[in-house]
């Protein structure tokens, strides 16, 4: 990508089926960004996407989340040793379970415990661990071979690319 663009400008605000991505910030800061550039390739591979950087219209955070994971067709999750403590991170696991949402976990870190609460939100979860994948591309490029992301993928954008 020649231009990093904000995930602002990347978060799909639209009717069309989108990905929900959730993940603890903490980890994110931690870790150089990492899932940020995750995003921005799911984006670059022209997918709709949304994470709380579009949180930014002036309403609730919380009505804004909750709209937006009933709206979302899936879930990719985050996880890390930082979930443990996200409340925001496991109320949206609970809610994305309990609306019946397709979710992908990745697991972000090898050695972490995860605690009794999410333990049991994850169970029976598709679960890749990004140790596994030797830099970020090859783990987007493997999720978007998951057929639960298919209508998530912004194809009307792909042929404006293709006619251009």
């Amino acid at each position: 990508m020649s231009e990093i663009l904000p995930l602002s400008r990347l978060v799909y605000r639209g009717k069309k089926p989108f990905i929900f991505v959730s993940y603890p910030h903490k980890y994110n800061e931690k870790n150089n960004n990492i899932i940020n550039d995750i995003v921005r390739l799911f984006y670059s591979n022209y997918y709709r996407i949304w994470n709380d950087a579009g949180c930014d219209d002036g309403r609730p955070y919380d009505v804004v989340l909750d709209e937006k994971l009933s709206d979302c067709a899936c879930m990719i999750a985050f996880i890390s040793s930082e979930t443990n403590s996200s409340d925001d991170c496991k109320i949206e696991l609970e809610t994305a379970r309990g609306l019946h949402k397709p979710i992908i976990i990745v697991k972000m870190e090898d050695d972490f415990q995860m605690g009794y609460i999410l333990r049991k939100l994850l169970f029976g979860l598709s679960l890749f661990e990004f140790s596994k994948f030797n830099a970020p591309e090859a783990l987007v490029s493997v999720l978007c071979t998951q057929t639960m992301l298919d209508e998530c993928r912004d194809t009307e954008r792909l042929e404006e690319l293709r006619n251009s």
